[in-house]
């Protein structure tokens, strides 16, 4: 590995022998990303669609008819019917008792916080265990899912086979975290 410095105007040159083995040549143009916590440059392709045509292959499904269940399931859940708790009342008072539970539930906090701080606000159970706090604790964070799942504050979303199932916040308890 070859060592480079950071110039006081934050500008690197990285070293020819580099450049020339993975085929960048002056005036072409980078892509920088952090993955990771690690910088990331990427040669700017031809076209982005054909860079990362297959890229999610398999994250799916394996084959077409597994895929088209997966959006199936992912289509009728977004018609679930709401727990009776939300349809008997108003839904001023469903935000009222969440944000009653998320101030004094440690549980409940540490997993919509960290939810909050995820894409779309989804996470699997291996995430939520890796990023709450450990004064939650395993019996808290399950108890906690459980409560947030049952009033339908959080969604858990079944995945394929061998993934993970993952957990989303409803967007109104999104939202009205964002607006305090």
């Amino acid at each position: 590995m070859r060592m480079i410095t950071v110039s006081g105007k934050n500008q690197i040159t990285i070293p020819v022998a580099i450049l020339r083995e993975v085929g960048i040549n002056p005036g072409d143009r980078m892509a920088a990303a952090v993955i990771d916590g690690d910088i990331v440059l990427i040669k700017e392709p031809e076209s982005w669609v054909e860079y990362f045509q297959g890229s999610m292959r398999g994250a799916y499904g394996g084959s077409r008819e597994s895929i088209d269940r997966y959006v199936l399931r992912e289509r009728e859940s977004w018609y679930e019917p709401m727990s009776e708790h939300i349809s008997q009342s108003d839904p001023r008072e469903w935000r009222k008792q969440f944000e009653d539970l998320y101030a004094t539930d440690r549980g409940v906090r540490a997993i919509t916080d960290t939810l909050m701080g995820c894409p779309h606000h989804v996470a699997t159970l291996p995430d939520l265990e890796e990023r709450v706090p450990e004064d939650a604790g395993p019996a808290g964070l399950s108890q906690a899912l459980d409560t947030l799942t049952t009033h339908f504050w959080v969604r858990r979303i079944p995945g394929p086979a061998p993934e993970p199932e993952r957990y989303r916040l409803d967007g109104e308890i999104a939202a009205s975290l964002r607006a305090a």
